[in-house]
């Protein structure tokens, strides 16, 4: 796997709940410099900064921007909030890093990123699944895989525990970018498909469609959310007709399953596939005990790309054209009456 490397990118966090801590965390693993903290809630702001050497406390992104000017500012606060705090960083002339959704509509978002364009500035949403090791290394395998035939997204989240049901479907769709971004990852292109669409329930979402690939062969694509069923999973399985490629969302690693068909494969298959599954876990545990990369794998790679990118240049980690894919078919998804 590609190796984190180190920059000295100064930022700010926006938010300093859940995620704008595990921002901070990813920022000076990688090297960079937190300047400050932005939340309406001075207090909580105070006690992330507290563990942070230098780091000032804001309660309005416009005086940390006025006072730090930073290079790259991570918003890390509820997407309705995200087309104002973006615009206000843009025009100070930073760098943006965002939590997905990008922003609440395909018009926020697109408007996002030619504000950015006009200013030569870069948006990069947090899709950090696609940096994760077990997507990483399906780039390496699915060249020998042969042709594809289903891509199967199953997640159930405990997040909606606590929230009421008429919120569930707000947060299904916060959620929905994750698979959206690794289909679009790996088959690129394959979200302009024409998606049918089962809510089910609160909380419940059912999604299939085909991508057609060559003008003749297809790929099943489903994605099955549920705010409801227990025990929580994120799990991705991806069928091809030499073998079979499951990647464990939660954790960050992938094992494969051959493809050899025979009567004692079949008698045998539970047990490698056990044992494969085993094995990967307990090497992806490690390497992450290692590594004080304790969740949410996949985000300390992604802004380390973002920062190198900033620095030397070449492609960003997540382009302006795939964020764009990934906010479209979120948008036809989750505006479908089926």
């Amino acid at each position: 796997m590609t190796p984190i490397r180190k920059t000295g990118v100064n930022a700010i966090v926006v938010g300093a709940g859940l995620m704008g801590r595990w921002h901070v965390a990813a920022i000076r693993s990688v090297g960079g410099q937190v300047l400050a903290i932005v939340d309406s809630d001075e207090n909580r702001a105070a006690g992330l900064a507290r563990h942070i050497k230098n780091a000032r406390v804001y309660s309005r992104l416009e005086d940390a921007l006025d006072h730090a000017q930073p290079e790259v500012v991570h918003i890390c606060t509820p997407a309705p909030t995200h087309r104002e705090l973006a615009i206000q960083a843009l025009h100070s002339g930073a760098h943006l890093l965002i939590e997905k959704p990008l922003a609440d509509t395909l018009g926020d978002t697109q408007y996002i990123f030619d504000l950015a364009e006009q200013r030569r500035l870069t948006v990069c949403p947090v899709h950090q699944f696609i940096f994760q090791d077990g997507i990483q290394r399906l780039h390496s395998w699915l060249p020998n895989a042969g042709a594809i035939s289903q891509m199967t997204f199953v997640i159930r989240s405990a997040g909606g525990t606590t929230t009421s049901l008429t919120n569930l479907d707000l947060l299904v769709a916060e959620i929905l970018p994750h698979p959206l971004s690794v289909m679009q990852d790996l088959l690129p292109g394959s979200l302009e498909t024409r998606w049918l669409t089962s809510r089910p329930a609160p909380g419940e979402l059912r999604i299939l469609g085909t991508y057609i690939r060559n003008n003749s062969v297809g790929v099943g694509l489903t994605v099955e959310i549920s705010l409801n069923a227990r025990p929580t999973q994120n799990s991705m399985i991806v069928a091809a007709h030499k073998a079979t490629y499951v990647a464990d969302l939660f954790h960050g690693f992938a094992f494969r399953l051959p493809g050899a068909v025979s009567r004692a494969h079949k008698i045998i298959q539970p047990f490698e596939a056990s044992l494969l599954q085993f094995q990967a876990a307990a090497s992806n545990l490690t390497k992450r005990i290692i590594n004080n990369e304790s969740a949410y794998p996949g985000l300390r790679r992604l802004i380390s790309r973002f920062y190198n990118y900033l620095t030397v240049g070449g492609v960003p980690p997540i382009t302006a054209q795939d964020s764009l894919a990934v906010e479209r078919a979120r948008q036809v998804i989750m505006g479908s009456q089926n």
